[in-house]
């Protein structure tokens, strides 16, 4: 299972006027850091960043400023490859902005990133807490896509995540979660919804929900069929949709496949 991560681009580089009121240490490296970004050496980037914004946390530099330095060092480390840096970056940005009450949008965004730079680490245990905070600093959001989308994310990670540290019944949970997230944005068929459906309905099975288990294994041996997925995944996820639809009533099979028509 993988995550697609499609992360922009988008470094928060200051106003000289603000640079300019910074102790010296942070406002050398934080040129050297714009100097970098300009002439995209990543590499030289990502360590005056990670200069700046440890400069600045050592000199007390407010809150506002030192929470921009960590969230360009955050950024730049993942472009260079150093999810690490990048996801306890993202993660102190977060609690930082967290003391201030204020951008709840912002913040999710932040601990979303630091939970899916810990997940390419293999660090399932952040990655699910992380994913978990951010699940819930994005339902304070108002409803929308911008929500929907943070929801999906969030609980795709925290399935993905709680799945392989062994724990399928929580991880068919929040599959579920992610796909009721992504019902309110439309339908979207890739390797992490097939995954997703599938987690989903195996969760179903296991609260011996059999027409809930038939409708994402539906889905699931569908999306693998149409996106060509390798092996038998599409027979193994029909085989199991088959056995769902076999125990539910006769009667409320034409609900199920109501529900897979209106599913788009």
């Amino acid at each position: 299972m993988r995550v697609l991560i499609g992360i922009l681009v988008s470094i928060f580089l200051m106003s000289s006027a603000q640079w300019q009121g910074l102790p010296s240490d942070v406002a050398d490296a934080y040129r050297a850091y714009e100097a970098a970004v300009d002439a995209e050496n990543w590499a030289e980037a990502t360590a005056q960043a990670e200069r700046a914004w440890r400069a600045a946390e050592a000199s007390d530099v407010d809150d506002a400023t030192t929470t921009v330095l960590a969230a360009n060092y955050g950024e730049v480390a993942l472009i260079s490859g150093d999810n690490v840096g990048a996801a306890e970056a993202y993660e102190r940005a977060a609690e930082i902005m967290g003391r201030r009450h204020e951008d709840v949008e912002t913040r999710a965004n932040y601990l979303r990133i630091a939970a899916q730079a810990f997940y390419l680490e293999q660090d399932f245990t952040k990655s699910r807490r992380l994913s978990g905070d951010a699940a819930n600093s994005y339902e304070r959001l108002p409803l929308g896509e911008t929500r929907a989308a943070g929801l999906y994310q969030s609980h795709m990670l925290t399935a993905f995540s709680v799945m392989n540290e062994g724990d399928s019944i929580r991880a068919g949970r929040h599959a579920r979660m992610a796909m009721e997230a992504l019902a309110q944005i439309g339908p979207v068929m890739n390797n992490d919804t097939a995954s997703l459906t599938f987690l989903a309905g195996l969760g179903e099975t296991i609260r011996n929900n059999s027409e809930k288990a038939g409708y994402y294994f539906s889905l699931s041996g569908y999306i693998n069929e149409v996106i060509g997925s390798e092996g038998r995944t599409a027979e193994i996820a029909n085989a199991w949709a088959s056995y769902a639809r076999g125990n539910i009533p006769v009667r409320d099979r034409p609900d199920l496949i109501r529900r897979l028509r209106d599913s788009g």
